[in-house]
């Protein structure tokens, strides 16, 4: 192979691998009903455990990540998926169980980034966490 070959040959494969990567998007894929995840998919997750990682979508064209919480398939809990729909960012209260006066919440978020469909609330307490160092660090420093 000359030198030309092997650059076009490069480029090529450096496309392929950009189309790839660029069409898929990652989310967290788990639902606390399930015995594997009923701990690890809770409402307020920990994503920076090993069991459990953003991985990229199998459906065609998904650019969502969807977070469900509350009543979904006749159970309540939390499920995390890939989706080609914009759900929107919306919660329902409802009384979904017969004979019970008590409404239910059920709440759906959509985001469009990798990985975004992890605990907001766990993200938020590490950061509100390090602003609150931040004076310590700046005397330190002084």
């Amino acid at each position: 192979m000359n030198n030309n070959t092997s650059l076009y040959l490069l480029l090529v494969v450096t496309f392929i691998l950009t189309i790839r990567s660029a069409s898929s998007i990652s989310c967290y894929q788990c639902n606390s009903t399930d015995i594997k995840y009923q701990f690890l998919c809770g409402e307020f997750m920990d994503t920076h455990v090993d069991e459990l990682s953003a991985q990229p979508c199998l459906e065609n064209n998904a650019n969502y990540c969807i977070k469900l919480v509350g009543y979904h398939e006749g159970r309540f809990g939390v499920r995390r998926f890939c989706s080609v729909h914009n759900l929107d960012d919306r919660c329902e209260f409802s009384n979904i169980i017969s004979g019970d006066e008590r409404d239910y919440r059920t709440c759906v978020y959509t985001c469009s980034s990798d990985g975004c469909n992890g605990s907001s609330l766990v993200k938020s307490f590490r950061y509100l966490t390090g602003i609150c160092f931040l004076p310590l660090f700046r005397r330190l420093l002084l």
